[in-house]
C-alpha cells in the first residue's frame, strides 16, 4: 500500500507510480540526454531545489517548527498531530531567540536564490537544447513550500522537471521527505482528477488552465555526495585551510 510506504521512505517504485511520467534516478545532469525543444518562449526544463529550509523572519519561528514536529518523516512521534503542535509552542522561544542573535532569520532562503539563479545561467550556457531552465524553490517547512512550487511548475508546464536534493547524502528523513511531499502532492492531484472526471466533469478542459500531467518528465537527484565536483570542491577547501 502506498500509504504505509509513505510512512517509512518513499522507494523508487512508489515515485513511479504517483509522479506524472517516467522517473529517471540520476546521480548527474547529463546535457546530451535531453532532445532539443524549438519552443524557447516558455520553460523547458524546471528544475525544484528541496530543502529543509529555515525562518526569514523570528515571526516564521513557530510555522517551521509545526510543520517539522509534524512531520513523520523526520521525527516520527506519538500523538504527531497534537505533540508536535504542542512541542513547537514551548520551542519557539528560545528558538526565536537564538534566530535574532544571527540577525532574525536564516539566510537559506537568499543563498538558495543565489544559487538558483547562477545555476540556471549557466546551465542555459552549458545545454542550449533544454533551455531554457528554470529553478523553483521547494522547502517542507517555510514558504515556499514545496508544494507551492509543483502549483506554479504546474502553471510553466515545462517539457521536464528535475528534483534536485540539495542534500549531498540521501535519507529518508530528508530527501526521503520531500520525496513524499511530491508523491503526495500528485496522489491527490490525480484523485481530485479522477473525481472530477467520474462526475463528466472534463478535468482537462481547454479553457482551463490545467493540462495533463502525464506530459512532464521527471527525473530526480536524490544524492550526489561522490559527485567528483563536490569532492573537487573540498579538496581545495581543504588545501586552502592548509595553507593558512
Amino acid at each position: 500500500m502506498l500509504s504505509s510506504q509513505l510512512k517509512t521512505c518513499l522507494s523508487s517504485n512508489v515515485i513511479k507510480e504517483i509522479l506524472p511520467s517516467r522517473i529517471r534516478m540520476m546521480s548527474t545532469i547529463p546535457s546530451t540526454s535531453f532532445n532539443q525543444r524549438s519552443d524557447k518562449t516558455q520553460v523547458n526544463t524546471g528544475i525544484i531545489l528541496l530543502n529543509m529550509g529555515g525562518p526569514e523572519t523570528v515571526n516564521d519561528v513557530y510555522d517551521f517548527l509545526n510543520r517539522l514536529f509534524s512531520d513523520k518523516d523526520l521525527i516520527p512521534l506519538p500523538m504527531q498531530k497534537k505533540l508536535g503542535p504542542w512541542i513547537a509552542r514551548r520551542r519557539t522561544p528560545s528558538i526565536q531567540e537564538q534566530y535574532a542573535k544571527i540577525g532574525g532569520g536564516s539566510p537559506i532562503k537568499m543563498w538558495t536564490d543565489k544559487q538558483g539563479q547562477g545555476m540556471v545561467k549557466l546551465l542555459d550556457q552549458m545545454s542550449p537544447s533544454t533551455a531554457p531552465h528554470k529553478y523553483y524553490i521547494g522547502f517542507r517547512y517555510v514558504k515556499p513550500l514545496t508544494e507551492m512550487a509543483l502549483d506554479e511548475i504546474e502553471k510553466d508546464r515545462p517539457k521536464r522537471v528535475i528534483a534536485f536534493t540539495q542534500y549531498p547524502q540521501y535519507s529518508c528523513s530528508t530527501t526521503g521527505s520531500s520525496l513524499n511531499a511530491i508523491a503526495r502532492y500528485y496522489a491527490e492531484r490525480n484523485k481530485n482528477a479522477q473525481i472530477e472526471k467520474s462526475n463528466k466533469i472534463s478535468y482537462f478542459d481547454e479553457s482551463k488552465d490545467v493540462k495533463p500531467t502525464e506530459n512532464l518528465e521527471w527525473s530526480v537527484i536524490d544524492r550526489w555526495q561522490t559527485h567528483p565536483g563536490l569532492i573537487s570542491v573540498r579538496e581545495n577547501d581543504f588545501e586552502t585551510k592548509e595553507d593558512i
